[in-house]
């Protein structure tokens, strides 16, 4: 439920970037990666001193989550359009 939950607000912000920021490719990974690490770094801040920090305190979890966060947001900005392009040629 939550991954789903997830995947609707990643579209939901890549669809603002298409509008916003057409053809800017590059802009559009960069804020996401710099939103997804302002986030990852607010949570370890509020969780700060509890047991669940622990699994969020690896190195290859500070450094891929907000990557691939990034990634996914940017991957769906170029995907929307073209997806777009399809259903308005049906």
């Amino acid at each position: 439920m939550f991954l789903f939950a997830s995947l609707c607000l990643y579209f939901f912000v890549a669809t603002i970037f298409v509008e916003l920021l057409r053809d800017h490719l590059l802009f559009v990974f960069f804020h996401s990666l710099i939103l997804s690490s302002v986030g990852m770094g607010w949570r370890l801040w509020l969780e700060w001193g509890e047991y669940s920090l622990s699994e969020h305190m690896q190195a290859s979890v500070l450094i891929a989550y907000p990557i691939i966060i990034a990634l996914i947001i940017t991957l769906t900005y170029v995907v929307f359009p073209k997806l777009h392009s399809i259903w308005k040629a049906l």
